[in-house]
């Protein structure tokens, strides 16, 4: 069976956009391949949110996907940061990327390896 891959950012309350250019046809897609859906929280850390809040959002992201047929049963769902292989210099790149540009940031990382 093939694979799809695919992420949302937990940017706030799910609307008809995300729905109908994304969600619905994710959930139908569940049954012809091999899904695996992420909340892409570290890139949703390049705008600005409440920290305090993000847990939250990453909660609701999750609970509105389910809520809206994403099987647990058929697709894996997980939140990025919560992935090992994440963190470490793609973290760095993320925030670094959000006070200066994404050149930049790759420059001074890489330098360091």
């Amino acid at each position: 069976m093939k694979r799809l891959f695919s992420g949302i950012q937990p940017t706030g309350e799910i609307h008809i956009g995300n729905y109908l250019g994304a969600i619905k046809n994710w959930v139908e897609l569940q049954d012809k391949y091999e899904c695996i859906y992420c909340i892409v929280d570290m890139h949703a850390i390049t705008i600005e949110y409440e920290v305090d809040e993000m847990q939250d959002m990453i909660i609701r992201c999750a609970t509105d996907l389910i809520a809206c047929g994403i099987d647990p049963d058929k697709s894996t769902l997980f939140v990025q940061s919560q992935v090992p292989e994440h963190t470490g210099t793609r973290k760095r790149k993320c925030r670094f990327g959000t006070i200066m540009g994404d050149s930049s940031a790759e420059r001074a990382l890489d330098s360091r390896t």
